[in-house]
């Protein structure tokens, strides 16, 4: 990668050293000065740093977040302050993305019903009153009986849909892409419809970036999203607009580093009553000022300051407000209706002569269309690249998405029993069918797994209303074909339990056989030693409270497949032993990545809770630890209540609740068995051997003996962890060398995911020239 591409990567690089170096300085210096003087140069560096750059948006977005947030919450911290000062024992890698990213670190935030007047700007200014400390609401409007309660429980009641909602984001990405095509014909628009469009395509543009990197650090991180925007076309005062509406990362911001610090100065001047208007316009000109820098990184150009006069028209307008409502309050305001329609009619027509003039005169509208034609020509050739598959891709999954609305609709009308799964073995039958739509190893495995697999096991217990589609009595519509098709659970608040469970999971594959609750007998008897499975389970919520798996950890497992695949070139020269050694840590590192990046789409765009996948199943101490409690456990909650439980209850009439569980471990390892014989199938397409089932059906006789020998042995011998630790991965390992992987050999799957590898880096390949032409004809 060359040119822009690889500019922004070191300029990034650069932000993450130095503010390693900025969490190493607050560890090591006290607040104060001497902690001031030592970060001036990273300050000095983020200022520098976007000039880098020539993509409008690579250089406005890394100018936002480091020239302006980045730098502002390092000087907040030289003392102490701000959002990086909350946590004394933050971790380096949550310091890092709250320092330059606009997100919170907080991971319960208060679910206030209450309205609070923050400080906060267009990214710009932040709300200059307060009503804790003038006594004076920023809207007078909401002195109306019940209001406030109104809106704060809308506001509570979007929050437990699962905030924004993909599909409002959906549509402003829309509308962008609308906008674009609509400046083709600009030359034949009226100049302020065209100002018109501009100013909502900046609004969208903006909030789609902030929400989509906020979304990401929570999702990845455990940290909570930061508000940045809550319905701005809907303000009724300038107050509303700036300090409730607009942009409010940014108040969290200047409102301790600008307005707190005047409002201070000015109380001792004017008193507490007027001090908050001086306070409101040194707001407003530090926002001005820093307009002009971000807009100086994007054009290049001699600031004119007609941006700065459009933030101290607006900071003036609202001291006047301010001491008008002050005046006025509880004598006369302006109706809801007009005082909003007057402030949405100011603000355009401000922005009109003075914001959007200076976008037009730097040429900035017409480079970022230039971006947009180069990203489209890198879709168009990705298209060109795989356009049948592609198209089958998106054909077998429209066909997913229409049978599970129809499933939707017969789970409402159908009560439980054998009529509704009559009605279901259709879609069970196409489930099966539609993987081989698609020859791609990637997508075809995929969508088996997702569909034939957990899909189909989902319908069939919904069919009798058990499982997670049933647990929801009114489900949504897209919730339930995300949670149908999709390694995810719909619960939305799960019990942060801190026992351990023997949940029934095998290999994406086989459950866990044993279960305490019936059985009495403990998965692991290591586990009996005192304190040992409270330190466990102390650890598991520690790294819960940790922000769960770190993103750092899935970045080194994709490093790592990157490494693999190009250690691959000289797999002739490599021992064989290496080489399936290599394919098993491939085969999981893709696994897992794939899983955890669905389930966590899922969770930020729909508020569903992610499903844990692996637990370091490299630390296993036994069969049952592996299977049971470590190896894609999304499948365990499939297979247990399909397979386990039911022969769990058959074999009690026969055998009794003691040794009940072998016969269930064994028909859950055979049907694990024959369900990825199936999975290898949509791969390779090759008669089976059936060596895959034998792999499992090994696994599935050596695991019954391992639950008698323990229950035979219990309380009287056990082996060491240190011991039996190596003994069940080399025996996994070795059966895996023997069994499971040869199969993926034999149908040449890892010469076709190889094949797949390279042409996405041949596809990647235009990317880089496409952009790098553009920026360098702009240079």
């Amino acid at each position: 990668m060359e040119g822009e591409i690889m500019n922004l990567m070191k300029v990034w690089f650069s932000i993450v050293v130095s503010l390693s170096y900025c969490y190493w300085i607050r560890k090591l210096v006290p607040a104060g000065t001497i902690r001031l003087f030592l970060f001036l140069p990273i300050v000095f560096l983020f200022i520098v740093l976007p000039l880098s750059l020539s993509s409008m948006q690579f250089c406005g977005i890394t100018g936002f977040f480091i020239a302006w947030l980045g730098n502002f919450k390092l000087l907040l911290l030289a003392f102490d302050k701000g959002p990086l000062s909350s946590d004394a024992f933050i971790s380096l890698p949550r310091f890092v993305v709250v320092a330059c990213l606009p997100i919170k670190i907080q991971k319960n935030p208060p679910r206030s019903t209450t309205i609070q007047c923050s400080s906060a700007e267009n990214g710009k200014t932040p709300h200059p009153d307060s009503s804790k400390r003038s006594g004076f609401d920023t809207n007078p409007s909401s002195i109306k009986p019940n209001s406030v309660t109104k809106q704060n429980l809308s506001e509570v009641s979007s929050k437990k849909a699962g905030g924004t909602p993909l599909q409002g984001y959906a549509l402003k990405g829309i509308a962008v892409g609308i906008l674009v095509k609509i400046y083709d014909y600009s030359e034949s628009i009226n100049p302020n419809v065209l100002m018109c469009m501009y100013c909502f395509h900046i609004y969208f543009v903006l909030e789609i970036i902030l929400a989509a990197v906020a979304a990401a650090a929570k999702t990845m991180l455990g940290m909570e999203m930061e508000p940045q925007f809550k319905n701005p076309m809907l303000s009724t005062s300038l107050q509303d607009f700036w300090g409730r509406r607009w942009n409010l990362i940014v108040s969290s911001i200047l409102r301790p580093t600008v307005y707190e610090p005047t409002m201070k100065a000015a109380s001792k001047v004017v008193g507490p009553r007027w001090a908050s208007l001086p306070a409101v316009m040194s707001t407003f000109v530090v926002s001005g000022l820093m307009h002009e820098l971000i807009l100086f990184y994007m054009a290049r150009s001699e600031p004119t300051f007609r941006m700065t006069c459009f933030f101290l028209l607006h900071g003036m307008c609202l001291m006047v407000e301010i001491a008008l409502k002050r005046t006025l309050t509880g004598r006369w305001r302006l109706p809801r209706f007009l005082s909003g329609l007057l402030t949405v009619v100011f603000f355009m027509a401000t922005c009109f002569s003075l914001f959007l003039p200076e976008f037009i005169r730097c040429r900035m509208h017409a480079r970022a269309v230039e971006e947009y034609v180069a990203l489209g020509h890198l879709l168009t050739s990705l298209v060109a690249v795989m356009e049948g598959e592609i198209m089958n891709l998106m054909k077998v999954w429209l066909s997913v998405v229409v049978s599970l609305c129809y499933c939707y609709w017969i789970r409402k009308l159908i009560p439980a029993g054998t009529m509704r799964l009559f009605l279901f073995l259709p879609i069970v039958f196409l489930f099966i069918v539609l993987p081989l739509s698609l020859s791609s190893v990637h997508f075809c495995g995929t969508t088996g797994f997702f569909i034939a697999w957990l899909g189909n096991f989902k319908l069939l217990l919904l069919a009798f209303d058990k499982g997670p589609l049933s647990s929801d009595a009114f489900i949504s519509l897209p919730r339930f074909v995300a949670v149908a098709c999709l390694p995810i659970k719909i619960q939305k608040n799960p019990p942060r339990s801190t026992t351990i469970q023997c949940s029934s999971a095998e290999n994406g594959k086989t459950p866990h056989p044993d279960s305490s609750k019936r059985s009495g007998f403990d998965t692991n008897p290591s586990s009996i030693k005192p304190n040992s499975v409270t330190k466990q389970n102390l650890s598991a919520v520690s790294s819960k409270k940790a922000g769960g798996t770190p993103l750092l950890g899935y970045a080194l497992k994709g490093i790592a497949v990157g490494i693999l695949v190009k250690i691959y070139d000289y797999s002739e020269s490599i021992n064989p032993n290496v080489l399936m050694c290599m394919y098993c840590f491939h085969i999981y590192f893709v696994l897992e990545i794939i899983l955890a990046v669905v389930a966590a789409a899922a969770k930020t765009m729909l508020g569903m809770e992610l499903e844990p996948q692996f637990k370091n199943p490299l630390l296993s101490t036994s069969l049952q630890d592996f299977w049971g409690r470590r190896w894609n456990l999304m499948v365990t909650s499939i297979l247990r209540p399909t397979v386990y439980e039911p022969t769990m209850k058959a074999a009690l009439m026969v055998v009794g609740p003691t040794w009940a569980p072998l016969p269930a471990v064994m028909s859950t390892f055979v049907v694990s068995g024959f369900m990825h014989e199936l999975i290898l199938f949509y791969l390779g397409r090759l008669e089976p051997t059936f060596r895959m089932t034998c792999f499992f059906l090994l696994h599935g006789m050596c695991l019954m003996v391992e639950i008698a020998l323990k229950r035979a042995l219990t309380g009287r011998w056990r082996l060491p962890r240190f011991l039996s630790g190596p003994l069940t991965v080399v025996f996994f390992m070795a059966t895996c060398f023997s069994l499971f992987v040869p199969e993926f050999i034999r149908c040449r799957i890892d010469v076709r995911a190889f094949e797949e590898y390279a042409a996405l880096g041949h596809l990647l390949t235009p990317l880089s020239s496409s952009f790098s032409a553009i920026f360098h004809k702009k240079s």
